[in-house]
């Protein structure tokens, strides 16, 4: 959604799930990358590890795949790194296998500057 243009602006996503999603924008109102949980390409696939993060442009990010994640609503932020434009954590919640609090890592400067996930699932 937009809210800088008097009306609310709707614009589709590639998120396909029942999972917890989050966005980020910059401070003009323009995505920057998006990620969710219990992506249902990787659960079928037979994946444990269902979350996903996706650019601006709304494709799977560079390396984005099978982030720790599941089927719990409200379960990811996304955090700017402090005194870095470029770097971003995400932080996710687990409840069923692995339980525990995770996160990675997406730098902006890499990939042309849609972005890639550089450092995956930590707890």
């Amino acid at each position: 959604m937009k809210f800088d243009q008097g009306t609310i602006q709707l614009f589709n996503s590639s998120t396909l799930t029942r999972g917890g999603s989050c966005t980020i924008s910059d401070s003009s109102g323009n995505l920057i990358f998006y990620a969710n949980t219990d992506y249902y390409q990787l659960w079928i696939q037979g994946y444990v590890a269902l979350g996903v993060v996706w650019d601006r442009n709304h494709n799977l990010m560079l390396n984005g795949d099978t982030l720790v994640g599941d089927l719990m609503f409200q379960e990811q932020v996304i955090v700017p790194w402090p005194d870095s434009s470029n770097l971003f954590y995400i932080f996710t919640a687990c409840l069923f296998f692995p339980t525990g609090f995770w996160y990675s890592v997406v730098d902006m400067s890499q990939n042309g500057g849609l972005g890639a996930v550089t450092q995956k699932t930590f707890n």
